[in-house]
């Protein structure tokens, strides 16, 4: 695949001083490494901190608001939302894996996957291995800020948990500036463990596994 399709573009019309043809570039979380494309995981979570590895490389230039050209091909070092300067780290015993520190992140870094289409994304809710997962944490987020709620081992709490999320049914609902967000991650054997956001809007509890659900008022026993 060429480099140019990470990007998805929308080209607007502007009539300004003359009709003008501009390329508004939306750029997905990528990092060109070794003449591979390593796409950001945004629903998981490095498992355990000591998977550091040594540091690989640092990123040599950031894309996105530097480059306005559809047809720009991506270069060893080159990151879509990563500064300059940023350290690569690698994933030990996971050659397919990259990880850079974020203090955002539950576990201290962002982890990215080798993949060259998107197309071997496995981190969707519907992919877990529901029968592997030995532990689930549940953080609160408060803009870049979060706070440790609770850790969940006992096997029983965690198919009740499951069965509750399996309760969620698909309705369209409005997040509201003031809703709470917990972050929970799913963790099995793998480096990465599965994490989705859950809202909290009063006494209604929703999340997007795929589409949006609301989910049972008793899946707040577990974000308290």
């Amino acid at each position: 695949m060429k480099d140019r399709w990470v990007m998805i573009l929308c080209l607007l019309l502007l009539t300004a001083c003359g009709e003008q043809r501009h390329a508004v570039i939306e750029w997905v979380d990528f990092i060109k490494w070794n003449n591979e494309q390593y796409h950001g995981i945004s629903t998981g979570t490095l498992a355990d901190p000591s998977l550091i590895g040594e540091e690989v490389g640092k990123i040599k230039f950031r894309i996105s608001d530097n480059i306005h050209d559809p047809e720009y091909k991506a270069k060893n070092g080159d990151a879509a939302f990563l500064e300059a300067g940023t350290v690569l780290y690698q994933v030990k015993g996971h050659p397919e894996l990259l990880a850079v520190k974020d203090t955002k992140k539950v576990n201290g870094y962002c982890i990215y996957y080798k993949d060259k289409s998107l197309e071997n994304y496995k981190w969707h809710y519907k992919d877990m291995p529901k029968q592997e997962v030995q532990k689930i944490t549940v953080y609160a987020r408060d803009n870049a800020n979060i706070q440790f709620i609770r850790e969940i081992t006992d096997p029983s709490e965690i198919e009740r948990m499951f069965s509750l999320l399996e309760e969620g049914h698909v309705q369209e609902v409005a997040i509201s500036e003031e809703a709470k967000e917990y972050e929970v991650s799913f963790y099995t054997n793998e480096p990465v463990a599965y994490t989705y956001s859950v809202f909290q809007s009063q006494d209604q509890y929703y999340w997007m596994p795929w589409e949006q659900e609301v989910l049972p008022a008793e899946i707040g026993e577990f974000l308290q």
